[in-house]
């Protein structure tokens, strides 16, 4: 396993490298905003070893979204550090306070075992409002990214470091899952828009091997849009027969030879759900229930 560690970024912005990137604001006194907290308390452990390594004390933490890796470990923080503020959007707040919620998108129903949630009570203290948020005298502006989840949001640093968490994909988890986790596919298209006329010289996406320049990150933004394109297409095709969900599920899975478990299998459905809203929005397609199941079909 890789060491973490802390690395700077520009100013007062660092992250910590690990499954999930740590972001670090550090203010001049050496109190510092945590953006997104560990899957649990054992990773939390090891990030707040390294914050403590370099002389920095959390004093905020401000969640981009409710998945637990993202999440996981915010009553370790509040715990271990008594006074620390959590501050979310409102769309996430919801989640992160009820975090069965997000399980139970994935399986339609009271969430099975199978699906990881958590069951720790947890509360968000403030909202912060999209646009200019002063934390700790400082300005940091709030972006809406929603697409992986309903409300994700970036922060932008005032040196222009722009944490934008998953709204979008490295090149590594493109190439392992192919199809990624996406909720809402036209908010997701939108966001990334957003991340490309932004005022930010700096990117960090949540699981990633490297911060990216505004270069870069407009390629990769082409490289997001492409894998959206691609299952828009492959899908669209799907449906000049008449398909089920768990039939679009099932064709994906074999024509791009994907490896998956009960979960991964969970997040390609609730992905595919989300393109069927885009295509019924639009029109291109319609559904009817026959002998007992739902087809979607071509108009």
């Amino acid at each position: 396993m890789v060491s973490i560690s802390c690395l700077k970024i520009k100013g007062g912005a660092y992250y910590i490298n690990s499954p999930t990137n740590i972001g670090l604001y550090v203010f001049r006194n050496k109190n510092c905003l945590v953006i997104d907290t560990p899957l649990n308390s054992s990773a939390a452990k090891k990030i707040d070893e390294e914050i403590s390594s370099c002389a920095f004390h959390p004093r905020y933490v401000f969640n981009t979204h409710h998945h637990l890796d993202h999440c996981g470990s915010n009553s370790y923080f509040r715990n271990k550090y008594p006074g620390c503020e959590f501050f979310s959007s409102k769309g996430e707040k919801v989640f992160i306070e009820n975090n069965f919620l997000y399980s139970s998108i994935l399986w339609g129903g009271i969430p099975c075992s199978q699906i990881e949630w958590s069951s720790k009570e947890e509360r968000i203290d403030a909202i912060l409002e999209e646009g200019i948020n002063k934390i700790n005298d400082e300005k940091f502006e709030i972006i809406d990214l929603g697409g992986h989840s309903k409300a994700l949001t970036g922060i932008i640093t005032p040196e222009k470091v722009f944490y934008i968490s998953d709204s979008i994909f490295s090149e590594e988890k493109l190439q392992k899952y192919k199809i990624p986790y996406i909720y809402d596919i036209n908010k997701f298209l939108i966001s990334i828009d957003k991340i490309l006329s932004c005022d930010a010289e700096f990117f960090l996406p949540g699981h990633s091997c490297k911060v990216y320049d505004k270069q870069e990150i407009e390629q990769l933004a082409t490289k997001n849009v492409s894998a959206v394109e691609f299952f828009k297409d492959q899908i669209y095709t799907f449906l000049k027969n008449a398909f089920t969900k768990e039939e679009i599920v099932e064709n994906i899975i074999i024509l791009n030879e994907l490896s998956v478990d009960f979960k991964q299998y969970m997040l390609i459905s609730t992905t595919v759900a989300g393109y069927l809203e885009m295509f019924i929005s639009e029109k291109l397609i319609s559904y009817s229930v026959q002998d007992g199941k739902l087809y979607f079909y071509r108009e």
